[in-house]
């Protein structure tokens, strides 16, 4: 970076030396010498910032077997910027270089930087589903789940006791189990790239080697979220995280953030008009204010039943035996087939309780889970938190979209799609029977390309 003054800092793997110093017992110090960096050093008048604060202290950067160690890795910086900087020290890494930790206090207006300003995005929390294999988890979310239970006689009904005192208590405990983990999984870190240190400087590659392989192992744990939210999903279980799962979570999010929208015709960047664009065509659409032009007509659309007997022709019927089976109560098997086959790796709801939470938890939470579903069948009336959801607009097109172009995709809480997803499992053994189409829903190898004659 550069002073917009004359001031300079710079930072890097030189991959020479200036000093005798640099290099283990001044082991090829003439080959490695490099005359243009000593040039550049003083026509610029820069320090060496570690040198500065430790001039007499040699401390090298780059270890490798056979080969002599040296102090690669250096940072230079203007003379007027010294009283900027806080000690410089070196760190472990999972390179064969040390990492130089140092921190500058700089007046940001002086500098000149490219890096861009990055707009706020509305967030929401999501559960980070790698807490559920820690193995403190489930005692201690049991215990929590002991306190529920007491406090569920507290509740007239049991959806209420879930809406009100499960949920709400489940996302806390879990947000605060992130925290506590990510605290101590960074005491680790710190730990183990400690020792690095000092088992790089004593030279002991087997134990490098052992202790490069712990830290790899929770670094990889950190960053599988960007295999996640890159959404590639080939071989993701066994994929280890790169700058490609970055870039495409980076471009997933490129994507779907609106801040351009064609508005009659012409390309927009204000935001307040964007909203508005977005927010009267869909509002409409939703409810469905919309007619077949798709122009808003202010007033809800009306269906035309006049040609329900049409439709209805020569349908088949179900037996009373079919028909009751529809509405037989949920059974525990039929909940646990159900929570068990939920896909990994999907997005939740606002409450942010992921379908691998419900899954590593059901053994605890079944007897009330079911009992919470069944209670919103009986009263044909699904829970508060269940009737909401976060729509994310996503173009169907590559470039700049106009509002019609845009997919909207809502996300819905787990036990929302728990419950509906049974509904189906209730309804696809009999679909083949009423629905005599090319189209079956959820019936296997039917698809609108398919016809009976």
């Amino acid at each position: 970076m550069r002073h917009k003054g004359k001031s300079w800092w710079i930072a890097g793997d030189f991959n020479c030396i200036i000093s005798p110093l640099d290099v283990e017992n001044g082991h090829g110090f003439n080959q490695k010498k490099c005359t243009q960096l000593s040039d550049l050093v003083k026509i610029r008048n820069l320090s060496d910032l570690f040198r500065f604060m430790h001039p007499n202290t040699q401390e090298f950067t780059f270890y490798r077997a056979n080969v002599a160690a040296s102090r690669l890795d250096r940072v230079y910086v203007s003379e007027n910027l010294l009283v900027n900087v806080s000690p410089i020290c070196h760190v472990g890494t999972l390179s064969d270089h040390m990492g130089v930790l140092v921190k500058f206090f700089l007046d940001e207006s002086a500098y000149i930087s490219t890096v861009p300003d990055v707009r706020p995005e509305y967030s929401f929390w999501k559960l980070n589903t790698s807490i559920l294999s820690d193995e403190n988890f489930l005692p201690y979310f049991s215990e929590l789940w002991s306190i529920l239970l007491e406090n569920k006689n507290n509740f007239d009904e049991v959806d209420i006791w879930w809406e009100q005192e499960v949920k709400p208590s489940a996302k806390a405990f879990c947000m605060d189990f992130s925290r506590e983990r990510a605290k101590r999984g960074l005491i680790q870190k710190k730990f183990w790239f400690a020792y690095l240190k000092v088992a790089i400087q004593s030279k002991n590659w087997q134990e490098i080697a052992k202790v490069k392989g712990i830290l790899n192992d929770m670094l990889q744990e950190d960053l599988y979220g960007y295999v996640i939210r890159s959404r590639f999903q080939n071989n993701a279980a066994e994929e280890s995280a790169s700058l490609f799962h970055a870039n495409r979570e980076n471009n997933n999010g490129g994507r779907n953030n609106l801040q351009t929208l064609k508005i009659n015709g012409n390309v927009c960047k204000d935001s307040e008009a964007i909203e508005e664009e977005a927010l009267s065509y869909f509002t409409a659409l939703f409810n469905g204010f919309h007619d077949n032009q798709m122009q808003n007509t202010g007033s809800s659309f009306k269906p035309d039943n006049s040609h329900l007997s049409f439709f209805f022709n020569r349908l088949s019927a179900l037996s009373n035996e079919e028909r009751n089976g529809l509405t037989e109560p949920m059974t525990l098997e039929e909940l646990e087939f159900v929570v068990k086959d939920c896909k990994k790796n999907r997005s939740p709801g606002l409450d942010g309780l992921s379908y691998e939470f419900y899954q590593a938890t059901f053994q605890l939470i079944k007897d009330e889970l079911l009992q919470v579903l069944q209670s919103q069948l009986i009263k044909k009336e699904i829970i508060q938190s269940n009737r909401k959801g976060v729509t994310r607009l996503c173009p169907k097109v590559k470039g700049i979209p106009s509002v019609e172009e845009l997919r909207p995709i809502t996300l819905l809480n787990s036990d929302y799609k728990i419950l509906s997803k049974w509904l189906v499992m209730r309804m696809r053994p009999v679909l083949s029977i009423v629905i005599k189409s090319g189209q079956l829903c959820t019936v296997e190898k039917r698809n609108i390309m398919f016809f009976q004659h």
